[in-house]
């Protein structure tokens, strides 16, 4: 759809969603800003955009990531902060990508679906609201998970065995009754 674009994307306030591929494969070699009131991002909007970079803000707006919105832009090099308003972040949203540090899911994001797999996050804070992981949650350089609930309410969420780090045998550090962020 846009083979010629290149450089920065600010879209502009006004846009609430972002339909199916229409960024995929751009040449775009920037950063993206995102509107303010953007609600959702359909599936494979940014996809194979292998040159965007920096850090993304999901705006508090967005409540829906479509599948593989994201996937393939590994030129994504910062962080990843993932708005309040966000309920569903659907199957390889991120994968493939290279944030790094922290990750926040919001509180209202019941579900993970290999939504991360292949990036470069270091730590992943998970609020007691995560029910379920629907399929391999691979985390490549994951070296600790913060849950504000028990180690038994953990254990509970359906499918946790997904959540993966090759560091070691034993995987992450699990840090159960912490409630380090203020949104927490």
């Amino acid at each position: 759809y846009c083979k010629g674009f290149t450089g920065d994307l600010a879209l502009p306030d006004g846009i609430k969603t972002l339909e199916y591929g229409v960024f995929s494969g751009c040449l775009l070699d920037g950063t993206l800003t995102l509107p303010n009131n953007l609600e959702t991002i359909g599936s494979s909007v940014f996809r194979n955009c292998e040159k965007l970079t920096g850090d993304l803000v999901i705006p508090d707006s967005v409540r829906t990531i479509g599948n593989f919105a994201f996937c393939e832009c590994p030129g994504f090099n910062g962080e990843l902060t993932l708005g309040s308003g966000l309920t569903q972040i659907d199957y390889a949203a991120f994968s493939s990508t290279n944030f790094i540090g922290d990750l926040i899911i919001p509180s209202g994001v019941t579900v993970l679906n290999d939504s991360f797999s292949a990036t470069g996050f270091t730590s992943i804070y998970l609020h007691t609201d995560v029910k379920e992981i629907t399929d391999q949650l691979y985390l490549s350089e994951l070296r600790h998970v913060y849950y504000p609930g028990t180690q038994e309410a953990f254990s509970a969420i359906g499918n946790v065995k997904y959540l993966k780090s090759p560091l070691s045998t034993t995987g992450y550090q699990l840090h159960c009754g912490v409630n380090i962020l203020p949104e927490f």
